[in-house]
């Protein structure tokens, strides 16, 4: 039987060469993964926003209604 040549590592030439090309490839995924968690960093800050902008909404809604319930007789009520 023949034996692959080996490195003192003790990978064969075929897997030094695919140990080397994933090595080369990390900072394209790393790079990748960043771009990946910016985005999903941005999506929850958006999210935040718009809890606190339907919060704020709610609000005013609620205090609208009260004011109309409040004083029906306004022109508010009547337009």
């Amino acid at each position: 039987m023949l034996r692959k040549p080996t490195f003192p590592s003790g990978y064969t030439h075929e897997e030094l060469g695919s140990e080397i090309a994933r090595l080369l490839n990390l900072p394209d995924l790393c790079q990748a993964r960043f771009e990946r968690m910016s985005d999903l960093a941005e999506a929850v800050d958006q999210i935040r926003n718009n809890r606190k902008r339907l919060k704020r909404t709610s609000r005013l809604i609620e205090l609208a209604k009260q004011a109309a319930t409040a004083y029906p007789e306004s022109t508010l009520a009547h337009g």
